[in-house]
């Protein structure tokens, strides 16, 4: 297979976009509906389900994660270069952007607070009140900084809670790859279909789409050969929506993590899908995805809720328009400049020079 497959770039980016999106909405109270009728809706909540984006986007970087380690042999000096590649790959572009977030909270540019008193919005300050933002002590940060992809944020940049089950989801399909690496496709699918629910039963289900990803690369050929893929992509599709939105019973994070294997299942089995994914402004949005997630949060609790108070706009539903065009635009312009800049340029030289080390 290619280095990168463009519709897993495009399914990223959109997944990106969806987290983005609600958490402006759980944010502000607002987008072009109010946040309680955007919970009423179930399919605009679909849309921009940020739990569902967040389970795709786990699934995706377990099947991208699959691609990288396969590529290398079952070696001791590929289980060190991954253990430390994985971990710097999220802390080293984590850096930067807490250090951001610590030098605007002592500027006073983090407005949520004074945007949750004027619009009588308590969710306003769910990030960086004052409560959260303990990490102003040195220590504190460093801390944050260190321990962040593993799972411990102490409350500074809560979006990032997620990265703990890619990190350690990309160690628990490394070990995978070592026990099933010479082993054929049913025993390779039985040790697969363990560790599936292993992780997610006993850890968390947050884990089943990090493995299911590794699931989907395993058997990646054997799919693209069937015969009834459309077939399959339909009732796979069609599965998804109904656990979405009529079997209730399920429990969240687990109704959330079922819908994104099966999305991704209908996609992988659909080359007409898979076309409009690999759409370049998708693909586009997949290379930023990953600084998008990052950045989203501290633009829209400085400068969406400044914007919000500011401009003296009374129709609510116009000014939220606005107010999200130009947050769109500004995180978009830092993500691309924090991807350029941080992920593929700075982060590179530093993992670099880290593994010469090791």
């Amino acid at each position: 297979m290619a280095k990168r497959i463009d519709y897993i770039d495009g399914m990223k980016g959109l997944a990106a976009v969806s987290v983005f999106l609600w958490h402006f909405s759980l944010s502000t109270g607002h987008l072009y509906w109010s946040y309680d009728e955007l919970l009423a809706n179930p399919v605009i909540k679909f849309l921009i389900d940020g739990g569902l984006a967040v389970c795709i986007f786990i699934l995706l970087s377990g099947f991208s994660n699959s691609l990288a380690i396969a590529r290398k042999p079952a070696t001791i000096e590929t289980v060190k270069t991954t253990l430390v590649k994985r971990y710097l790959r999220m802390a080293v572009p984590i850096a930067p952007i807490l250090v951001a977030v610590f030098v605007m909270r002592c500027c006073g540019l983090m407005t949520n607070g004074e945007f949750a008193q004027w619009a009588s919005w308590k969710q306003a300050v769910h990030c960086y009140n004052d409560d959260t933002m303990n990490f102003l002590l040195p220590f504190r940060l460093i801390k944050a900084i260190l321990f962040s992809p593993l799972g411990d944020s102490t409350g500074v940049e809560l979006p990032i809670w997620m990265l703990k089950y890619i990190l350690w989801g990309s160690y628990f399909i490394l070990i995978l790859h070592i026990i099933t690496n010479k082993m054929k496709d049913m025993g390779k699918l039985a040790v697969s279909i363990f560790m599936f629910f292993l992780c997610g039963y006993m850890l968390s289900a947050y884990y089943y789409p990090m493995i299911a990803g590794y699931m989907f690369y395993s058997f990646y050929p054997v799919i693209q050969r069937s015969k009834f893929m459309y077939v399959f992509s339909a009732i796979s599709l069609a599965l998804a929506l109904i656990c979405y939105f009529f079997i209730s019973q399920i429990p969240f994070p687990l109704n959330v993590a079922i819908t994104a294997i099966l999305i991704f299942g209908g996609v992988i089995t659909n080359p007409l899908l898979q076309k409009i994914l690999s759409i370049e402004i998708f693909k586009k949005l997949g290379r930023i995805s990953f600084m998008l997630y990052l950045v989203h949060m501290p633009i829209i609790c400085s400068l969406s809720h400044f914007l919000y108070i500011h401009i003296p706009i009374a129709n609510m539903r116009i000014l939220s328009l606005i107010v999200l065009l130009i947050t769109t635009v500004t995180v978009i312009f830092f993500a691309h400049m924090a991807t350029v800049w941080i992920e593929e340029k700075w982060s590179k030289k530093i993992i670099d020079k880290v593994l010469a080390r090791i």
